[in-house]
């Protein structure tokens, strides 16, 4: 007689219990960036965002939270970053140093390295010269 073995479910990319949230972060003030150019702001606030993220992975460890976090979104200019996590680790993530609140961002789609994989890259055309424009 043949035997059936049991299969194993196919296992989403996440658990079920998980949602998106929006986490927006301290910056550095107006004042502070004013003496600084377009570059260098954008340095110093990718480098703020970075250490803040890293700061919450060492604070979602310490919490014990490590399996209720799936995710969080690369760092970027901007002071917020994308979690996906469970509604309770969220609420908490509230409470994390350099944390300035959290919300669900479940009314928009928030699929950053998806949707730039998904974009077609642009070619840039070399602009052609125009005829007998000599200096």
């Amino acid at each position: 007689m043949d035997t059936k073995i049991p299969v194993e479910p196919i296992k989403p990319d996440r658990p079920a219990d998980m949602s998106n949230f929006m986490v927006v972060l301290k910056r550095p003030s107006s004042k502070a960036l004013a003496q600084h150019n377009r570059s260098e702001k954008y340095k110093i606030l990718l480098a703020n965002t970075a250490r803040l993220r890293e700061q919450l992975l060492v604070w979602i460890t310490k919490q014990g939270l490590s399996a209720e976090v799936y995710q969080v979104s690369e760092p970027t200019a901007l002071n917020m970053l994308f979690v996906v996590s469970t509604p309770r680790a969220a609420e908490l993530m509230g409470q994390a140093p350099g944390v300035l609140s959290v919300s669900s961002s479940k009314d928009f789609r928030v699929d950053l390295l998806r949707q730039a994989e998904k974009r077609p890259a642009r070619s840039r055309k070399p602009k052609a010269q125009k005829k007998g424009g000599g200096a």
